[in-house]
């Protein structure tokens, strides 16, 4: 049964992703999620994820989709999208912001005392819209 679950949990991702204009350059791609769009400042940002389950250490590709207020694409060299992780998770440099599209990749926090299970909350934020996406983090 749990085997069956996550083969819909990935489709399901799969999907979503699709149908939100979501893309990355991931192709592990069996458990990815898109948050949705939130909006603040004018702008609108949605943050997808390649995988939502990773172990200690583990990486994952994370994309922010960025829409001004008449919902086109955001194209800015200088002013970039923030990344953040409530458990201390790292991100690598994001690229620029293109067609609306940033990517970094993010590695899951991995510290002495860490609890066997948590659940790290990725933020991406432009300009004062902010949008969030929780990464179940396991001890292998």
């Amino acid at each position: 049964m749990k085997n069956r679950q996550g083969v819909i949990l990935g489709i399901i991702g799969i999907w979503v992703i699709g149908m939100l204009g979501c893309s990355t350059t991931s192709s592990e791609l069996g458990t990815g999620a898109c948050s949705g769009y939130a909006t603040g400042g004018g702008y609108k940002i949605n943050i997808c994820v390649s995988k939502v389950i990773l172990p200690q250490g583990g990486s994952a590709v994370v994309m922010a989709n960025v829409k001004d207020a008449q919902d086109n694409p955001v194209n800015y060299n200088t002013k970039g999208v923030t990344f953040a992780s409530e458990w201390g998770g790292t991100f690598a440099t994001a690229s620029s912001i293109n067609l609306g599209n940033c990517t970094t990749t993010y590695t899951a926090p991995s510290k002495e005392g860490q609890p066997s299970t948590v659940v790290d909350r990725i933020t991406a934020s432009y300009q004062g819209a902010v949008a969030w996406i929780s990464v179940e983090v396991y001890k292998p």
